[in-house]
């Protein structure tokens, strides 16, 4: 059985990173203990990919990177084979092309019962880690937070000292509650997902400060729990609208994602409730199928490849520089209007 980083730390009562870092010959470990970390790492049968020297030979004759990204999922509901994901990945392949940088990509699956899981991940064929945490929680990473390599976390914002790109979540939902009631809607209900993540937690959180500056009132019966998955709020809408209490809907719904936007959209259709003439819809990713929905889905667009291409240069720059001062970068949206959002001003 392979021997892995963990095995090391177990046997000397140590942590991973102390381990990674005296292994890739990183500063913040004593030459003693470096020293025993080898020790038992050899005794353990540790398979070292170089030696220092041989590292140091190869690293000045090419200037060839390895970037590894690891895309972790913990329930599953929204780190999926995605159009989301797949241009995030596009735009982090299109930035290594670029740097001359080689991607490797690991989908792990995550298990609380495995805390060393992540940090395993890295090794000393590896520059730099890019982790989608989009599912994880502050729990999850101290493994990560305490790995001392270039890494840059995506998808997620932790209170930790370490770089991380993300989308503008508040600015997102601000817009679409603007744009709603710059067409005459005053009630406007919210399509919140099941699974709670941070960047669903921050448009909702956003959602409710945006309708009170408007001088308006959420309502709580108009906040629907659906799961994030099409086929998840597509059920758990039909769910919503065949409660015998509910007499009336809003005239706008605001969704966590185009996913559950979209899920709720087949519903509303299929009990005779008509988009936009009804109700009006607005997501908040601008997926592919949002020009191929009838009607086309308005929604706020989130510039995935540009996530993507900001994760690598963050991660070249920190490579290169030593500094202690992390950064957060939220990248910018835009709101997409097409058919989904009716103009109650001109009734």
């Amino acid at each position: 059985m392979k021997v892995k980083l963990s095995d090391i730390a177990g046997k000397m009562g140590i942590s991973v990173a102390a381990v990674s870092m005296a292994i890739n010959r990183k500063a913040g470990v004593s030459e003693e203990t470096r020293a025993q970390v080898m020790k038992v790492a050899e005794e353990l049968g540790y398979v070292f990919k170089k030696t220092f020297v041989e590292e140091t030979v190869k690293r000045n004759s090419q200037s060839k990177k390895f970037i590894k990204l690891l895309r972790i999922s913990k329930h599953g509901l929204v780190v999926m084979e995605t159009a989301f994901f797949s241009a995030v990945i596009d735009g982090i392949e299109q930035q290594c092309k670029k740097t001359g940088s080689e991607l490797l990509i690991s989908n792990i699956i995550f298990d609380p019962a495995m805390p060393n899981q992540i940090a395993d991940e890295y090794h000393d064929e590896v520059d730099g880690l890019i982790v989608l945490c989009t599912e994880l929680d502050d729990e999850d990473v101290v493994g990560l937070i305490e790995l001392n390599c270039p890494k840059v976390i995506l998808d997620r914002r932790f209170d930790a000292n370490v770089d991380t790109v993300l989308m503008n979540n508040q600015k997102a939902s601000r817009q679409a509650v603007s744009f709603f009631y710059s067409k005459g809607h005053r009630e406007i209900g919210y399509l919140k997902s099941s699974k709670r993540i941070y960047n669903f937690d921050s448009r909702f959180r956003s959602y409710q400060v945006s309708i009170e500056s408007k001088g308006l009132k959420v309502n709580e019966k108009f906040i629907v729990h659906l799961e994030p998955t099409i086929e998840g709020s597509y059920r758990d809408m039909l769910r919503y609208l065949e409660d015998k209490s509910l007499s009336e809907l809003p005239t706008a719904f605001l969704a966590d994602n185009d996913n559950i936007a979209l899920g709720a959209m087949n519903a509303m259709k299929e009990r005779g409730i008509r988009i936009p003439e009804d109700v009006s819809l607005i997501g908040i990713d601008d997926m592919p199928f949002c020009n191929l929905v009838s009607p086309r889905l308005s929604t706020v667009r989130i510039y995935k490849e540009e996530i993507g291409r900001q994760a690598v240069k963050m991660l070249v720059e920190q490579s290169a520089n030593e500094t202690d001062c992390s950064r957060k970068v939220e990248v910018d949206t835009l709101l997409v209007d097409r058919e989904s959002v009716m103009d109650l001003n001109k009734n």
